[in-house]
């Protein structure tokens, strides 16, 4: 997920003073998963369940588009789970400043040592990786019965 500005607001999110207070963010990872009945989301950060249905992580997490400037509107980029784990490289320079980690890393290695790739992934305007939707277009594609495509 991503913004056309330099960031987005979202909320129900664990970094923010409280959970209907917006958080803004860069850019965020979730995984779409499709279990036997539904789509779900799974994010890390959110106050929510770890695993969502869709319609009820939208409604929760994100202002109605028509209450949102269009530049602070989120984007979602859907790339298969396999295409993702293929092409996906960071090494994790933009947790980085000056001064020092702007959080503590993960413990677990980095993608890469020595390449990233992410700004092509968090870029909006860049078609490369997946496809680029609206929260509208991502629920309408994703919400329906027999869509069951494997992405991340």
């Amino acid at each position: 997920m991503a913004a056309q500005a330099d960031c987005f607001p979202m909320l129900c999110q664990r970094a923010a003073e409280a959970s209907d207070e917006p958080l803004f963010w860069d850019y965020h990872v979730v995984l779409l998963w499709h279990g036997a009945e539904q789509p779900y989301l799974l994010d890390f950060d959110t106050t929510l369940a770890f695993c969502t249905p869709l319609s009820e992580y939208f409604t929760a997490s994100f202002y109605p588009e028509h209450l949102v400037k269009p530049n602070y509107r989120p984007l979602f980029r859907v790339i298969p789970s396999a295409f993702y784990r293929q092409y996906f490289l960071s090494d994790r320079r933009h947790m980085q400043t000056k001064r020092g980690w702007h959080a503590p890393p993960p413990p677990w290695p980095p993608i890469s040592a020595t390449q990233s790739n992410l700004p092509k992934f968090i870029d909006m305007a860049d078609h490369e990786y997946g496809r680029v939707l609206t929260a509208t277009q991502l629920l309408q594609a994703y919400t329906k019965p027999q869509n069951k495509e494997n992405v991340a």
